[in-house]
């Protein structure tokens, strides 16, 4: 794996937590953010590359809507899966687990 995904993924693990405990503090949070998460899934599909290839004024802006949608999905029934690593909130604590690869 590439150093800039490392370096994503070790500011992911420090990031996430972070908005997971946002939205088991409030969870009208978590209700108001629904509406926005499929916007930031597309936004994501098409400028993924800039997370990666730094931008100036872009990458920050995007990573900030990854880690909202990677805490937000944590909370769905098996988490979420990204960049070799799994999020999942169970019994209301974040658990980041490496995947296997198959």
């Amino acid at each position: 794996m590439s150093i800039s995904r490392e370096l994503l993924n070790m500011s992911l693990a420090m990031a996430v937590p972070l908005e997971v405990s946002g939205y088991l503090e409030d969870k009208d949070q978590w209700e108001a953010d629904t509406e926005i998460i499929r916007d930031i899934g597309q936004v994501l599909a098409c400028q993924s590359d800039e997370l990666i290839y730094k931008q100036p004024g872009v990458t920050s802006k995007l990573f900030c809507k990854l880690t909202k949608a990677l805490a937000w999905s944590s909370f769905q029934p098996g988490g979420i899966q990204f960049n070799g690593y799994r999020y999942e909130v169970v019994a209301n604590k974040l658990q980041i687990l490496a995947v296997e690869k198959t």
